[in-house]
């Protein structure tokens, strides 16, 4: 099974700050960068071991 726990942290972060009502541009570009980056490092399912 593949950790999520990152990319529970980086929606849980999403979450906080729109809950602000203070959310820019910059934010939601950094938090969206962050989880492609953490889903590029990711691996596939062939490449997991059961």
């Amino acid at each position: 099974m593949i950790d999520i726990q990152q990319l529970t942290s980086l929606i849980s972060a999403f979450r906080v700050e729109t809950e602000k009502e203070s959310i820019s541009p910059e934010t939601v570009g950094s938090i969206l960068q962050a989880i492609a980056d953490l889903l590029a490092t990711a691996g596939s399912p062939a490449t997991i071991a059961p």
